[in-house]
């Protein structure tokens, strides 16, 4: 939330005083100046190694072993940082290379399902906020229906659909096509990517803007 802050006081500083880049375009660079001189910077780097050490020589129990005594005892004062290895991305496996979890129902008031969790973490947004995520490359003006189809297909077909599994709030969905796919219409053997930009529950119903 603070870093949001400090994102927002800049691009309010860039808009003001009208600094701009090259390409026109709002001059972020303070950002950075700004997040290393607040406290969030600081605690961020006391624990900037607990994570990356269980994927040092240090091994799992290693990394457990230094990550305690690293965030009880030393709180990161130490000259070495260690890096993780590779990205999100490089880390994701096919879905064919792993056995589906089997995962135990909900079990309310203890745990609840998707969308009655997050209403009860209190998010709403503008009911005619504008979508602002895209499937596109960054050289793409705008998406394409080929395109959207060529995601879905590969996300589907090869990741389960991972896109829709790693968000918490169901803002990504792969539904099901009543009708099955036809051209253009940029889904794939009967799955269409839905980008929700507000979800909510009234009524026993969800509803959802697509």
């Amino acid at each position: 939330m603070k870093t949001g802050m400090l994102a927002a006081d800049t691009a309010f500083e860039s808009l003001t005083e009208e600094r701009v880049t090259e390409e026109g375009a709002a001059d972020m660079s303070k950002y950075e100046e700004a997040f290393k001189s607040s406290w969030v910077h600081k605690e961020l780097w006391q624990v900037r190694n607990v994570r990356p050490s269980f994927n040092t020589k240090l091994g799992i129990w290693g990394g457990i072993m230094y990550s305690g005594m690293d965030t009880l005892l030393v709180k990161g004062r130490v000259s070495w940082t260690f890096k993780h290895r590779g990205s999100d991305a490089a880390q994701t496996g096919r879905a064919q290379d792993f056995k589906p979890i089997d995962y135990p129902p909900f079990e309310p008031p203890l745990s609840t399902d998707l969308m009655t969790s997050v209403s009860l973490t209190g998010t709403n947004h503008a009911e005619d906020q504008p979508i602002h995520l895209l499937v596109r490359k960054p050289e793409e003006p705008i998406e394409e229906a080929g395109k959207r189809t060529e995601h879905v297909k590969r996300n589907v077909e090869e990741f389960a659909g991972l896109l829709g599994r790693a968000c918490p709030a169901g803002v990504y969905e792969y539904v099901n096509l009543d009708g099955g796919s036809s051209a253009g219409d940029g889904s794939w053997d009967g799955k269409k990517l839905v980008i929700n930009s507000q979800v909510r529950e009234w009524g026993g119903h969800r509803l959802s803007e697509h």
